[in-house]
């Protein structure tokens, strides 16, 4: 569905939507909000959810991506010094730590929101997760000069994944999780400990 081609009062209502999916998030959790909830929140029927978004799935995803903006400004306000692209690795791992733990139930949405089957993830939300990606590219380039595109684009999904397993455990509070008060310090030391691994298979 395409917002421009909605009526300003559409508009409207598409944002007040919106917004009261995030509240929804915010009081109940992703994993029981339902669109009368949402609907109750946005003062209006559950019906009308389905005039501007194509499911209550898409409602979600436009809420999610409100939550990937401030996690992508958070990520861009992180320093890249040029003559150190390892420190700037160390200190995006930390930024999304510190993200994570300070909006804990908003990141679970993002990360643990069970689209329905038939839903099809719409390729402008799919972008915005490959962005908070890419900016690793930077500093891992850096680092590793050999690399071409492709592989640059693996090795940075593998750095994303080993930092976030790590946030996703501590905040399932398991067992074999970092406790949450040494989680920033401690996805900095993994990922020193594979940048330092990294530096040495360039060339």
């Amino acid at each position: 569905m395409n917002v421009k081609n909605l009526t300003p009062k559409r508009q409207a209502m598409r944002e007040r939507i919106v917004l009261a999916v995030l509240k929804g998030i915010e009081t109940r959790g992703i994993g029981r909000l339902s669109a009368r909830d949402v609907a109750k929140l946005a003062g209006c029927s559950a019906a009308a959810i389905y005039t501007v978004f194509e499911d209550f799935d898409h409602a979600i995803f436009a809420a999610n991506a409100r939550v990937l903006d401030r996690m992508g400004a958070a990520l861009a306000a992180v320093p890249m010094p040029e003559d150190d692209p390892a420190t700037g690795l160390r200190d995006l791992a930390r930024a999304y730590a510190r993200f994570a733990l300070d909006n804990e139930v908003f990141w679970w949405a993002v990360f643990n929101h069970r689209q329905a089957e038939t839903t099809v993830t719409p390729d402008w939300y799919l972008e915005q997760h490959a962005t908070l990606i890419s900016r690793i590219f930077s500093p891992l380039q850096a680092l590793r000069p050999d690399l071409d595109q492709a592989g640059l684009a693996l090795r940075a999904r593998t750095l994303f994944s080993a930092v976030h397993g790590v946030v996703q455990l501590s905040l399932e509070r398991r067992f074999v999780g970092v406790p949450t008060g040494d989680l920033e310090a401690e996805v900095a030391a993994l990922v020193d400990a594979m940048t330092r691994g990294l530096a040495g298979q360039a060339g």
